[in-house]
């Protein structure tokens, strides 16, 4: 699978550090390049998703970016594996010609849409484990 740096925070950022564009904001990143909905638009609605959350936790939490996500018709998936029983690596993750899929690994998510690997640095080696789809 070919990987594409691609950050969409740069747009409200254009001058920040490498270190300001890549950290804290994967949930905000991978939702923005499988829904191509602007930085801020994700960020606003991932905020009002927090706030309205019962117990108002930050957007990069499971429980508030799994209920937008949900809300934007995406569904999440168990692992795929090879046929050793093993889960893919990122960069080795089957997709479907058309599809958009963000991944969540260990500690990240990012995104693959239609088979690119779109994040704003390469984590093509991480494990991808679970996994949504729209």
């Amino acid at each position: 699978m070919k990987f594409r740096e691609s950050n969409p925070r740069k747009q409200i950022m254009p001058n920040g550090t490498k270190k300001e564009l890549v950290v804290g904001d994967c949930v905000v990143r991978a939702i923005v390049h499988a829904t191509d909905k602007g930085y801020k638009e994700v960020f606003k609605e991932l905020t009002e998703h927090a706030l309205n959350h019962p117990s108002c936790l930050p957007i990069n939490f499971p429980e508030v970016y799994e209920d937008y996500l949900y809300d934007l018709g995406f569904t999440k998936h168990k692992p795929k594996k090879n046929s050793k029983g093993k889960t893919y690596s990122v960069k080795d993750f089957p997709t479907s010609e058309g599809k958009r899929y963000i991944v969540l690994t260990r500690s990240h998510l990012t995104s693959i849409v239609d088979g690119e690997h779109l994040d704003a640095w390469n984590c093509g080696t991480y494990r991808a484990n679970s996994y949504y789809q729209i």
